[in-house]
């Protein structure tokens, strides 16, 4: 029986060991033992990858080979512990069968079993972070996720480390956790938890396969942590303001800005415009040009340092109430409050007349009044 190497995946084998046992086959019986120069612990060394090859002590050959064992600890007892110490040329990322009989000291050999199977790999397996994406800004606790490759052993486990961005360094937090879900190529870690807003934060992940071989270039992420929300404003047009004629209003405009020390950045503005008294409103879809009733249309608005511009806008219609609303996005998605204006659009000039002074000459005149309407 082998008892070294103990685990059948490798990534070094300087010697194989084992014992073996000359049994009596029955109870009360006679087994002649292990203790003169007849008895012996022989073995084969098959790559079975690379097909019925055995070594011979110098090279892999078609034919088979016998090599023999050093006997340890031989007693009379019937029992004997046994090392293969020869030097076999192994090859990595393949697997070998080994088998062992034993003779005993009278010439009974034992029976060659199915063999012991090796796999010998010393290719570092490889490593690589895809959850979450590199230089990514999130506004939620990502599940850290990734793949590897340790064929021939298989991945037998997975190292997060996790730093923060402190001054002009990196800080160690999280230091070699494992993986708490491990596949065949691929892994998964969930307990990340307790970031901090407004902070960037790197992932370093290593690998070891079954053979004990751990990844030699580890994959790194990082990504900005941010859960506070942009803030968004509208000044054109102001808020129950006028406009008409006089006044135009051919572009609606407004402010966005992040809140906090830092923010992963404005992404977006979105504008609706509509009009009515109430429910269901009418909103100005561009892509038709035209009111629809009751069916929302957002629209794109182009982005500056810290104001956005939205040019796609209706034929006002005069003795209307317009609503404007605006809602800001940041890179990390975080979505602000919409905020909403109302405003009048008036097409109609307003009418005025004069009633004192009524004539054109005049002896005194203390009071100038008259008369003014505005139908809208």
């Amino acid at each position: 029986m082998i008892t070294y190497p103990v685990s059948g995946m490798v990534n070094s084998i300087s010697v194989i060991s084992g014992t073996c046992n000359d049994w009596a086959g029955f109870a009360g019986g006679y087994s002649a033992g292990m203790s003169t120069s007849i008895a012996k612990v022989e073995i084969r060394v098959q790559d079975v990858t690379a097909g019925t090859t055995y070594w011979n002590g110098t090279s892999w050959s078609e034919v088979i080979s016998t090599r023999a064992c050093i006997t340890v600890n031989t007693a009379l007892s019937s029992y004997t512990t046994w090392q293969y110490t020869e030097s076999v040329g192994w090859v990595s990322d393949r697997e070998y069968r080994v088998y062992v009989f034993g003779t005993d000291d009278i010439g009974n050999q034992g029976v060659i079993g199915a063999g012991y199977t090796i796999f010998y790999d010393t290719t570092p397996p490889t490593v690589g972070i895809e959850s979450p994406v590199d230089a990514s800004k999130l506004n939620s606790v990502p599940v850290i996720s990734g793949t590897a490759n340790a064929l021939v052993s298989g991945l037998g486990d997975v190292r997060i480390y996790v730093s923060t961005w402190v001054g002009s360094s990196w800080v160690l937090g999280i230091s070699s956790v494992a993986a708490n879900n491990i596949y065949q190529s691929s892994w998964s870690w969930t307990g990340l938890s307790g970031l901090s807003d407004g902070t960037t934060y790197q992932v370093v992940v290593k690998v070891r396969d079954n053979a004990n071989n751990w990844s030699m270039i580890y994959s790194t992420r990082t990504f900005f942590y941010d859960i506070t929300v942009p803030e968004v404003g509208i000044v054109r047009p102001s808020d129950e303001g006028f406009y008409g004629s006089s006044l135009g209003l051919s572009t609606i405009s407004g402010t966005i800005a992040e809140q906090g020390s830092s923010g992963s950045g404005v992404s977006r503005v979105l504008v609706r415009i509509s009009t009515g008294s109430g429910e269901p409103y009418s909103y100005w879809a561009p892509g038709s040009s035209s009111w629809e009733v009751g069916v929302s249309s957002w629209l794109v608005g182009s982005i500056g340092a810290s104001y956005w511009t939205s040019i796609s806008t209706p034929m006002w219609q005069g003795g209307k109430e317009y609503r404007v609303e605006a809602q800001g996005y940041d890179v990390a998605g975080n979505t602000s409050t919409i905020v909403t204006n109302t405003f009048t659009y008036d097409t109609v000039l307003p009418q005025s007349g004069i009633t004192v002074p009524n004539a054109r000459y005049l002896t005194s005149l203390g009071t100038i009044s008259g008369t003014g309407v505005d139908v809208n």
